[in-house]
């Protein structure tokens, strides 16, 4: 484990934190980047790749309103925790919520360390 892995894994349960309102920003947020996805041609079919996730802010509040995502963090506590966060957001009522959070090992380090970088 790198040193940027073990500050964001360190500070994954106070990210949220940053925020006033985590919540609030995930849907705020959701609205923003919907908007630009509609003038740019995109619509909810659209399948939604968040390659450094954090702890879903992004991805969470656009599964909710019907984007498939799909995201990956460098850090594995922060992907635990937006897993969390999703669980108790959106149990297993049938909400049908399609976020996945998935296990891509050295692959998703890589996408992600990339991603960080050339920011």
């Amino acid at each position: 484990m790198n040193i940027i892995q073990t500050f964001y894994d360190d500070m994954a349960a106070q990210y949220d934190q940053l925020f006033l309102d985590w919540h609030a920003t995930t849907q705020e947020q959701a609205a923003v980047l919907n908007k630009i996805f509609s003038e740019n041609g995109f619509d909810q079919t659209a399948q939604i790749l968040d390659c450094a996730c954090g702890i879903g802010t992004q991805a969470i509040g656009l599964a909710s309103i019907g984007y498939s995502v799909t995201a990956s963090d460098i850090s594995d506590g922060e992907l635990a925790e937006a897993a969390a966060v999703l669980t108790s957001i959106y149990p297993q009522d049938g909400k049908g919520t399609a976020c996945i959070f998935p296990d891509l090992g050295v692959e998703r380090r890589k996408l992600s360390a990339d991603t960080v970088h050339h920011r």
